[in-house]
């Protein structure tokens, strides 16, 4: 949502579009951060959880988030 909120922006020229249109995207970006924290505190507090995050973050491109997901999606990891 974030993606299309962000192509419309470059496609409009309405200032009160524009407007409305950042405030959108301001707010998809912090629900975004909220989730993505949840997502890292709930890894976290669970230490069996935390060592299957640990191993995946040391493959290259995998940070919190990806080894968050994979953890989630794909439960055979642990």
């Amino acid at each position: 949502m974030r993606k299309q909120e962000a192509t419309r922006l470059q496609q409009t020229t309405d200032p009160e579009a524009r407007a409305d249109i950042k405030g959108v995207i301001a707010l998809l970006e912090r629900r975004t951060t909220k989730v993505e924290a949840r997502m890292t505190g709930l890894v976290e507090a669970d230490p069996d959880l935390a060592a299957i995050d640990r191993r995946l973050r040391t493959a290259p491109g995998v940070g919190p988030i990806v080894a968050a997901t994979l953890i989630a999606e794909l439960p055979e990891l642990g």
